[in-house]
């Protein structure tokens, strides 16, 4: 069986270096690892040798146009890269990793998204529609300057891909649903196993300190999820805030709103290693999570395999799914006084593993036959 050869078009993006790992780590996958540079500046991979950088748009085009590669996998699809997958040989199969933003967030770029959901609650929606002026006029001009070509590319785009790779299949079934999208089979998400086997079952300090969001994203709806919250939560405990990436206008809204003297608030505002992250978490016995749409799935999960409580609103994908799958989660819109003083217990951290087991194992099973499906029509052009 021959070695199947991924060109991976990749952010400029934290993620980018433990998903490298993860692919290198796969006997049946030569990758190479490219970026077009529509930046001047790079937060992320001007330190990163294996990355090859293209900043002419010619350049760019050219690479794709090689005959080097069997599949083109794209790291989340942005706006800069669609345009160029015209360019991409026919025999040349396209596999999407829809990261979430990809798909959802065109609304608040003045732009329309992929799938037309409403992912803010009210009070982050007052925030980001008419609370930050700099953000308004910005919107109203990439939708002046982009809507047209956005909505011819993006079209031609879908046209394109081969194999959809959501982070969750409700990602799948609202694309089918919102657009013509024809993609019949989709690779499930199956490079990050957070599941190991090694997990202790030990019950967190009840007066653990509490995570609220992942990011200085919108979707994370920080305010409204406070609103909740807040009563709940006694002065002495510490509430950490994660607001190092994402917008920053909004990073510092947030933190006018909840930086008071009434409540023990850290806020995360520089990158910090992985490593040093997650030990920052080990502190934490809850996470509260106000996305609706499918967005910190990495965060989430972690929680969940490290047994926090974790606390979703009702009305979200992400907490009817994990419902569906069988895991513990609780409802933001039902904090009380007990919320935040009785922990998750040993039981209900068991059967989070379980549900993590199971959901692991059925993507693998898809993912395999995906790739098995990839194999196939590789080896086909191959003989053609």
């Amino acid at each position: 069986m021959r070695i199947i050869r991924f060109l991976h078009v990749v952010k400029d993006d934290k993620f980018t270096a433990p998903v490298k790992k993860s692919f290198d780590n796969d006997a049946m996958i030569a990758s190479e690892y490219i970026h077009y540079c529509w930046r001047k500046h790079l937060k992320y991979l001007d330190k990163e040798p294996y990355v090859s950088l293209y900043y002419k748009s010619k350049d760019f085009k050219k690479r794709l146009q090689k005959n080097d590669y069997d599949v083109l996998y794209l790291h989340s699809l942005h706006f800069s890269v669609m345009r160029f997958l015209k360019y991409v040989p026919s025999d040349k199969i396209v596999i999407w990793w829809a990261w979430g933003g990809d798909i959802y967030d065109g609304q608040l770029l003045g732009l329309k998204s992929y799938v037309h959901i409403d992912t803010l609650k009210p009070i982050t929606k007052k925030v980001i529609i008419g609370g930050i002026s700099s953000r308004r006029i910005k919107n109203l001009l990439t939708g002046l300057l982009f809507s047209i070509p956005f909505t011819y590319y993006r079209k031609q785009a879908l046209k394109r891909i081969d194999y959809f790779q959501p982070v969750i299949d409700v990602d799948y079934a609202l694309m089918k649903r919102f657009t013509k999208f024809n993609v019949q089979e989709y690779y499930p998400n199956n490079w990050s196993n957070f599941y190991t086997g090694t997990e202790k079952c030990e019950e967190k300090d009840p007066r653990g300190a509490i995570l609220l969001g992942n990011s200085a994203a919108p979707a994370n709806n920080h305010l409204d999820a406070w609103e909740f919250i807040k009563k709940e939560v006694s002065s002495d405990r510490l509430v950490i805030l994660p607001l190092s990436y994402g917008a920053m206008d909004y990073a510092r809204k947030v933190k006018e709103e909840i930086n008071d003297k009434k409540h023990n608030t850290r806020f995360l505002d520089t990158f910090i290693p992985f490593e040093e992250y997650y030990k920052l978490i080990g502190q934490c016995s809850y996470a509260v999570y106000g996305s609706i749409r499918q967005h910190a799935m990495g965060n989430i999960y972690n929680a969940l395999r490290n047994g926090l409580k974790v606390f979703l609103f009702k009305d979200s994908y992400i907490f009817q799914y994990l419902v569906q799958k069988g895991f513990v989660v609780f409802a933001i819109d039902d904090v009380n006084a007990e919320s935040f003083n009785k922990p998750l217990s040993r039981e209900e951290h068991m059967k989070n593993l379980d549900a993590m087991k199971c959901e692991i194992m059925e993507n693998r099973e898809k993912a395999k036959s995906a790739m098995d499906s990839i194999i196939r029509r590789v080896e086909n052009n191959t003989i053609l």
